[in-house]
C-alpha cells in the first residue's frame, strides 16, 4: 500500500515486522540449571521443586529434586534430570528474554554466589539455586522464591517459564513440608 507524503512523494507502508533486537536472541551456549526447593505453603503456589536444565542445544531435562542438607551442601553427583523435550529456538530466546538485561546477566552482580561456595537449602525457606552459563561466563543465584530483591523476583519469573515448559504445576504441600502426590 502506498500513500501520498506531503511533500507529494509516495511513501511505502506495508506492514513490516519489527527487526529482533541481538539481546532478544539467546546467545550461542547458553545453559540454565535451576534447583528448586518449595518448603512453605506460599511458594508451593507458584513453583514446583525439581531440577530445571536447558542445554546450550535447547534440550530440556526435568526432574525431582537434588537432594541437599547442611551435611552434605554440594553432592559428589549432581542430579541430571533426564531428557524431558526439545525447545524451538523461540523458546529458548524467550528463557534469554529473562536473564540477558537483568541482575542475572550481570557477571558482576551482588546477588550472585561464588561457584565454588557450598550451598544448602534452609530447612524452612523455599530457595532457587540458578546457574546461569552463556558468553559472559557462569553465575550462580541462591534467591528466595518468596523474595523481593531483584535477582529473586527475575529468577522467580525464569523458574515459572521453565516449569511451563516443562509442563510442570505446583502440588500441594504435606503437613511435614514435602511436595504430595
Amino acid at each position: 500500500m502506498c500513500l501520498t507524503a506531503c511533500g507529494g512523494r509516495a511513501v511505502n507502508v506495508e506492514a513490516q515486522p519489527p527487526p529482533t533486537p541481538a539481546s532478544a536472541v539467546a546467545p550461542a551456549g547458553l545453559s540454565v540449571r535451576a534447583e528448586v526447593h518449595v518448603r512453605d505453603t506460599i511458594a508451593a503456589q507458584r513453583f514446583a521443586s525439581g531440577v530445571y536444565l536447558l542445554e546450550p542445544d535447547g534440550t530440556l531435562r526435568s526432574g525431582g529434586p537434588q537432594r541437599r542438607s547442611a551435611e552434605d551442601p554440594m553432592p559428589a553427583l549432581p542430579r541430571y534430570p533426564p531428557i524431558l523435550r526439545r525447545l524451538d529456538p523461540s523458546d529458548v530466546d524467550r528463557v534469554w528474554r529473562l536473564i540477558g538485561g537483568t541482575t542475572l546477566a550481570d557477571p558482576d552482580s551482588p546477588e550472585r554466589i561464588p561457584p565454588i561456595q557450598d550451598w544448602a537449602p534452609l530447612p524452612n525457606r523455599s530457595i532457587a539455586l540458578v546457574q546461569i552459563r552463556d558468553h559472559n561466563g557462569t553465575r550462580r543465584f541462591a534467591v528466595s522464591l518468596t523474595g523481593a530483591t531483584p535477582a529473586a523476583i527475575e529468577a522467580q519469573d525464569l523458574v515459572e517459564r521453565l516449569q511451563a515448559l516443562a509442563w510442570q504445576t505446583p502440588q500441594p504441600l504435606t503437613p511435614t513440608g514435602t511436595t504430595g502426590p
